[in-house]
């Protein structure tokens, strides 16, 4: 032992003791490397899974009316031919497409700017791209856009259920009742007013005529501007470089202008009679829900 200690192994010893760690160091790199594999072959399956699963719930918001009233057929909407909160004119809208575009691109704009931020921040003299830098976008769009399509589920559901009819109905549809098509204007002396259900609306009057509950520019654009407001409160929380984040009177105003759109557009829907109050209150409710849930759930993964 002591002649080992002074003088080192001998050869064949030591032939055998660098035989083994090779097969140590083998085994190890071996399992390293099917564990990477593994890693990457799940993260591959987590994002073909998540994939089919937004087509899956697009699908189902695409033709959701189709199917949903032959489950559950409902009940036409009538109405009091005295009922004032069905009589205003109707008036073109002034923010449609506009809504859904801000609502849906400006979030994924500002997910992709922060990321982008952050990950150049962390760039020394080599810019490198590991799947670690993709993940908090990838997590905060797949949350976003799944948040999306189920507020728009929740609000066709809703209107294919309830069918209440929006404030612009008389203008719009012109119903006729009765064996003789009579019109509201053959009951204006009338004391006792009846309750239609049994009418007939104009030729081509759109089916969103009786679509009033809940608003669903109100649930999109309140989805939206408040996911992308949480969304920049989260992230001044965890990152502590980037100075838009970090200055707080900064980030309460980017929150306050996306608040503001939302109000403002929902709002308008009240005053050019596409809704009733309680309808944009309602949406806007549900919109703010799904948000919050979202967040909270893309916060905790």
């Amino acid at each position: 032992m002591a002649f080992k200690f002074l003088f080192g192994l001998p050869p064949h010893e030591k032939h055998t003791n660098n035989h083994l760690s090779t097969k140590v160091f083998s085994s190890l790199s071996m399992d390293v490397k099917l564990n990477l594999k593994f890693k990457g072959n799940w993260q591959f399956i987590r994002l073909l899974l998540d994939i089919l699963l937004l087509a899956a719930l697009l699908g189902c918001v695409r033709k959701f009316f189709k199917y949903w009233k032959k489950i559950v057929p409902g009940k036409p909407r009538g109405f009091f031919c005295n009922d004032e909160s069905l009589m205003y004119p109707y008036v073109e809208v002034s923010m449609d497409a506009s809504v859904f575009i801000v609502a849906l691109s400006l979030p994924l704009i500002v997910f992709v700017l922060i990321e982008f931020c952050k990950w150049w921040g962390e760039q020394g003299s080599e810019c490198k791209i590991r799947w670690s830098h993709f993940w908090p976008l990838y997590n905060a769009v797949r949350y976003f856009l799944f948040g999306f399509e189920a507020q728009s589920l929740l609000t066709k559901m809703a209107k294919a259920t309830l069918g209440r009819l929006r404030p612009h109905f008389f203008a719009l549809c012109q119903p006729t009742f009765g064996e003789r098509n009579a019109t509201c204007e053959n009951e204006r002396n009338q004391t006792i007013w009846a309750y239609h259900t049994d009418y007939t609306c104009a030729p081509r009057t759109p089916i969103e005529v009786s679509s009033s509950f809940f608003s669903g520019h109100a649930a999109r654009a309140f989805y939206g501007l408040v996911f992308l407001a949480l969304y920049l409160q989260l992230q001044s929380a965890k990152e502590r470089k980037l100075m838009f984040l970090t200055n707080t009177l900064l980030r309460s105003l980017g929150q306050l202008l996306c608040l503001m759109f939302a109000l403002v557009s929902s709002y308008l829907r009240v005053v050019e009679h596409h809704h009733h109050w309680s309808d944009v209150v309602a949406g806007s409710l549900v919109g703010s829900a799904v948000a919050y849930f979202l967040i909270r759930n893309a916060k905790s993964t």
